[in-house]
């Protein structure tokens, strides 16, 4: 099984040289083959590993801080899709704004009511919009953030008040257990994640274009690399991080933000620094 090949649940999973297309009916999954005489043999298989081995969830979401714009995002960097029920960003310092048209909550643009993106079957309510407290639940089966792809939650925080954020997020998983959520600053154009945009970023974003799974260098979040996010590196060419210089790292502790080189930028530094090319709403 290891060898085998997966992809979405949406479009269905592939096992190897045969394909199983699974859908949801009335509460049940509902199979079909394209070769029905291994039919026994991919049933064996679901039932051994569990739901959860067939159609992967991911644990761990990350939260972006954007201190020089104040944006907040949600991003999913992992190869399964990230479902959870509710979130909560907590500021003791009162940085954040939930003011409507400010905060870009899900129940404002992300649910049934909105495009559906993050739950086009169910609407959100925000349960908190003030100051030291933003929060959103759904009273249904839980909204879904796709594999390599991100939201943006508007400019809801106020980086001034404070010399290190202190933003605190929560997330909670349809089985009711927390999520991990790693919490980061970062710079629009910053592709390489190293706090500051430069002519690095510009060779990430070279070698990607076209990838669809390469979210560290999606800076307009559409889902894909292309000449927008070319512009975004432009129009951000020179910035850096306030203070905080490349592989610098803030203080530890609970909702804490590191700033060291992400997963593509450590392993380029163990390879020698050499570059290394490839595929990768509102109720009130």
């Amino acid at each position: 099984m290891a060898s085998a090949h997966r992809r979405d649940l949406v479009s269905g999973v592939v096992f190897s040289k045969w394909k199983l297309l699974a859908s949801s009916g009335g509460g049940r999954l509902v199979f079909r083959f394209l070769k029905p005489r291994r039919f026994v043999s991919a049933v064996a298989i679901v039932l051994s590993l569990g739901a959860n081995a067939v159609f992967g969830q991911a644990t761990s979401v990350t939260l972006q801080l954007f201190p020089l714009t104040g944006e907040v995002r949600l991003i999913n960097e992992n190869a399964d899709p990230f479902s959870f029920t509710f979130y909560e960003l907590e500021s003791p310092s009162g940085a954040l704004n939930g003011t409507a048209g400010v905060w870009t909550s899900i129940s404002s643009t992300y649910d049934a009511s909105g495009n559906g993106f993050i739950d086009p079957v169910s609407d959100w309510v925000e349960l908190s919009f003030g100051p030291t407290n933003l929060s959103e639940a759904t009273f249904g089966v839980g909204g879904t953030l796709p594999a390599f792809r991100g939201i943006s939650l508007g400019n809801i925080w106020n980086s001034s008040l404070v010399a290190t954020p202190d933003i605190i997020a929560k997330l909670v998983l349809p089985n009711d257990q927390p999520a991990t959520v790693f919490v980061r600053q970062m710079l629009d154009g910053d592709y390489f994640r190293d706090g500051m945009v430069n002519a690095t970023d510009f060779q990430f974003w070279k070698a990607f274009i076209g990838s669809t799974t390469a979210p560290f260098a999606d800076g307009n979040l559409n889902g894909i690399v292309d000449a927008a996010d070319y512009s975004i590196w432009r129009d951000n060419f020179g910035t850096a991080l306030p203070g905080i210089g490349a592989g610098q790292v803030a203080a530890e502790g609970l909702g804490s933000v590191r700033i060291v080189p992400e997963p593509i930028g450590l392993f380029l530094l163990l390879s020698g620094g050499g570059i290394l090319f490839g595929r990768w709403r509102r109720i009130r």
